[in-house]
């Protein structure tokens, strides 16, 4: 996996050609470093050159490290992440150049202060700071290594604000819970952990890495993917940090010996590596997970442009490549074996299931600016996520759904016109349809939300749960109650509502259309959706309904149609989906 992991990196630079990071270099040096995609590029390509990768592109690295060593003491913008990333080109550059050259590197970056180069950090135990200061302690640790500074007084500030941001289960939260940013977090602390950090929190530190592990071990669909919801969700580089989680997990339970589970991470490890490959073999390289072109922010919050994100997830492979154990053999991981429910703390408020191949996954009080409440997430072994559905819709996305062109940093204001919304929440969403023509949706609902959860199987070849829903706002019933079923023949969602005849209950149900590339072949009938693509058949049935389409609704995958499912009573409805 190493050298997969190297090809990863590779592949991050590839995508910019010599001349582009030529020009970004005259760039930044004439106008000064305004972001930290600059530093991590210097840093990965440093690193394929130390391992015999580029060696065409010596000179201009240099070039690009002399750059950013005079700069990173004088500015304050991306530092946070640029001084881990110089510091580990540093570490693994050593023989490429003079002693004399190195030193000149390293007493530059000693003249960084904290409290003047660095954005995110807390200024005492009772502050709070958010997942960038665990970036900056990286780096911090790195240059304490080198005799550069003494991270206790820094540390006894950071650590303890830090701990508190995790959960029962080991996972971060910051702020909102976006699953990303648990797991970027938890892996910025393997990396000090890794580097040889052992001070008084090590310990505290060390038992909530454990845990959060567990659950992304459990948490990884059945597509590999990481959980879907929050912030830079939909990202390649997503499952480069969980490649990195799982290599280090993998590497730890090796040396306690841990057999079992430590091949149960590997595995993991690369099947996350695996199903990045369907984007990252595509030519130019995607760094979000559609079919639009490649410069293209469709999918993207505005700080989630190509030059940027595409080279996160070579800074993010590198941190793979150190913690990966050759050694470590394979077993059946959770998310190829199945036959589990799992549930987050209330922060996360999310769901997972996992049995036969399929995954499903329910968010049961969403982040309205990246989600909606409900079944958000059906995925099958070896099917493009995408297909049924890999993550929402929310009515207001904090991301682009237009097609817009763009490669660098965009101005705020610019990226404001072309902010677009959908016609309302959508997921795989219970609906109640009111006889004077108004429905409640389950959707719609982000507050004033509660819901509890009843396990009754978990096996290998079926699951079966039951996710039940109260609010203040239900007006004419109580509850919604979904008892959900994996097996077999597909994933079975059994809505039931204490109603009287006030309401008729029915199904919203996404479809979709394009990726932005490729595009579906759909039929609509009574009782039964069958939805053609990507060489894969997906087959929505029901019995006694109607069906109806309703609109475009888009999410960072792609442009999917609104199917309306009703009945004309208020007896439970079943739904079954299903890909051949």
């Amino acid at each position: 996996m190493k050298l997969k992991y190297l090809e990863l990196m590779k592949t991050a630079i590839d995508s910019y050609s010599y001349e582009y990071i030529e020009q970004l270099y005259k760039e930044n040096l004439e106008n000064g470093i305004k972001e930290h995609g600059i530093s991590r590029i210097a840093s990965v390509l440093g690193i394929l050159i130390s391992k015999g990768m580029k060696q065409e592109y010596y000179s201009l690295w240099m070039k690009l490290m002399d750059m950013c060593c005079n700069q990173l003491h004088m500015i304050k913008d991306g530092n946070d992440f640029a001084v881990r990333e110089i510091m580990s080109c540093i570490i693994e550059t050593k023989g490429l150049v003079s002693t004399e050259k190195t030193d000149e590197w390293l007493s530059l970056i000693k003249k960084i202060n904290y409290k003047e180069n660095y954005g995110v950090y807390a200024k005492s135990v009772d502050d709070m700071a958010h997942n960038i200061a665990v970036y900056n302690m990286a780096g911090e640790y790195l240059r304490q290594i080198y005799g550069m500074c003494d991270t206790e007084d820094y540390f006894n500030i950071q650590i303890p604000c830090q701990l508190k941001m995790f959960d029962k289960n080991g996972m971060y939260m910051d702020p909102g819970c976006p699953m990303l940013y648990d797991l970027a977090t938890r892996v910025q602390f393997s990396l000090l952990l890794f580097y040889g950090y052992n001070g008084k929190y090590r310990k505290q530190l060390d038992d909530n890495l454990r845990k959060g592990a567990m659950m992304s071990l459990m948490m990884q669909s059945a597509c590999y993917e990481i959980p879907y919801g929050g912030r830079s969700n939909q990202m390649v580089f997503n499952e480069a940090y969980q490649c990195a989680c799982f290599e280090y997990e993998a590497a730890r339970y090796k040396k306690e010996g841990e057999l079992e589970l430590a091949g149960q991470f590997k595995q993991a490890a690369r099947l996350s590596y695996e199903s990045m490959l369907g984007m990252i073999l595509k030519k130019p390289a995607k760094h979000v997970k559609n079919g639009f072109s490649w410069n293209s922010l469709f999918g993207c919050e505005w700080y989630a442009y190509y030059d940027k994100y595409m080279i996160t997830m070579g800074s993010f492979a590198y941190l793979a490549y150190i913690f990966c154990d050759e050694t470590v053999e394979e077993k059946t991981c959770p998310a190829q074996k199945g036959g589990y429910v799992v549930n987050t703390s209330d922060a996360f408020h999310r769901t997972f299931a996992n049995a036969c191949g399929y995954s499903i996954q329910i968010d049961t009080k969403a982040d309205k600016g990246y989600d909606a409440t409900g079944l958000g997430r059906i995925h099958k072994i070896g099917v493009p996520s995408e297909t049924v559905l890999s993550c929402p819709f929310p009515k207001t996305p904090k991301y682009l759904i237009q097609d817009v062109l763009m490669t660098k940093m965009p101005d705020r204001s610019e990226i404001s016109r072309f902010e677009k919304e959908n016609p309302g929440f959508l997921s795989i969403t219970p609906v109640l349809f009111s006889k004077e023509g108004w429905c409640i949706r389950l959707c719609d609902f982000y507050e004033n939300i509660e819901s509890e959860m009843d396990v009754f199987k978990q096996q290998e070849n079926s699951v079966e749960f039951e996710v039940t829903y109260k609010s203040e706002c239900f007006t004419g019933f109580t509850y919604i109650k979904e008892r959900y079923t994996l097996d077999e023949e597909g994933v079975h969602v059994c809505f039931s509502c204490d109603t009287d005849k006030t309401y008729a209950l029915g199904y919203e149900v996404p479809v979709i259309k394009t990726d932005g590339e490729s595009v579906s072949e759909t039929s609509f009938t009574d009782n039964r959706i069958i939805c053609r693509y990507k060489n894969h058949e997906y087959v929505t049935e029901t019995e006694g309904c109607d069906i109806k389409t309703d609109g475009e609704y888009a999410n960072r995958n792609g442009i999917y149609e609104k199917a309306v499912i009703s009945r004309k009573d208020n007896k439970p409805l079943n739904i079954c989906f299903k890909i051949n």
